[in-house]
């Protein structure tokens, strides 16, 4: 796809956002737009294109100031889901796998974790990206307090038949974190018991899963507060952390901070740091973590 077609999918995917009151997701297309205009080589003009972008971003947000103040609902319908995977996607791709991620990524990041849970079923069925998202599902049900469910769902997958033993191993280790770090002491066993030794990796799942991470800042007195924050979404580098609304320090320095150097992270067999971009905030406005925040952050390669 060209810049002015990569333009063009944007702009509409900011429109149906926009019209939607998704607002913090219109934001991150424009935060894209801009990048994708200062990096490209074919565009004249960029100067007077990049000015009339930074005024239609304030115009997101005046949208926003009076959204908020009039506290409408913003969990979409499915008739209004089906809207927005019809107008978010180019003709080309309205119907695609990846339109169908993004809705979900959308969904989850956002809460609505029931409609969440549909299209990344979906994409399990379509075998597209299936590890990913399988662990999105148990992610889900998880942030619902649905354990049995989660513990049902990978049973349901083990004997199915649709992962690999190796596959089933690298989810049966993601869900056993998940329910030890909700203090759910259960033991998941494999179902399956044959030997997974000679079975070959796959792309899906060569990035190491990000159960939690610790960020560690210093208070207004100068003080080191160490704060552990719960993963809610991770396709491979990129993740999402989840912030108690109560916690306006971290929520503060998150929105004012460009890049975390050394943020500890937290996976189902090590402890690493890495340097992290933060990209994104949303408000959580649906299920039972209404009101906190959602944050998106970018694994950096090393310096």
């Amino acid at each position: 796809m060209n810049t002015k077609k990569q333009i063009e999918q944007i702009f509409k995917e900011i429109e149906v956002y926009s019209s939607h009151s998704l607002f913090e997701l219109a934001r991150q297309k424009y935060q894209e737009l801009i990048e994708l205009i200062e990096n490209s080589d074919q565009l004249e003009h960029k100067e007077a294109i990049l000015k009339e972008i930074t005024r239609q971003t304030e115009g997101i947000e005046e949208e926003e100031r009076n959204f908020d103040g009039i506290d409408k609902a913003t969990r979409m319908s499915q008739k209004e889901l089906d809207v927005v995977k019809q107008m978010v996607c180019a003709p080309d791709v309205g119907d695609s796998d990846e339109a169908t991620w993004e809705v979900a990524r959308a969904c989850l990041i956002l809460g609505q974790y029931t409609t969440a849970l549909i299209e990344f079923s979906r994409l399990i069925d379509n075998r597209f990206k299936p590890v990913f998202a399988a662990k999105n599902i148990l992610r889900c049900h998880v942030e619902m307090s649905a354990f049995d469910e989660a513990v049902n769902q990978y049973k349901e997958w083990s004997l199915s038949g649709l992962f690999t033993l190796r596959q089933m191993e690298n989810i049966r280790t993601f869900l056993q974190e998940l329910l030890y770090k909700n203090n759910i002491d259960r033991l998941i066993t494999n179902s399956r018991a044959e030997n997974i030794d000679h079975e070959q990796g796959s792309l899906d799942d060569e990035f190491i899963d990000v159960i939690g991470v610790k960020l560690t800042i210093n208070d207004d007195s100068g003080t080191k507060q160490e704060i552990m924050l719960d993963v809610n979404y991770q396709k491979g580098s990129f993740f999402s952390v989840l912030v108690p609304k109560e916690n306006l320090i971290v929520l503060d320095y998150l929105k004012n901070v460009k890049e975390i150097a050394s943020l500890e992270m937290y996976s189902s067999a090590i402890l690493f740091s890495e340097r992290c971009l933060v990209c994104e905030t949303n408000e959580v406005k649906y299920g039972p973590r209404n009101g906190d925040y959602s944050v998106s952050l970018k694994i950096l390669e090393s310096e």
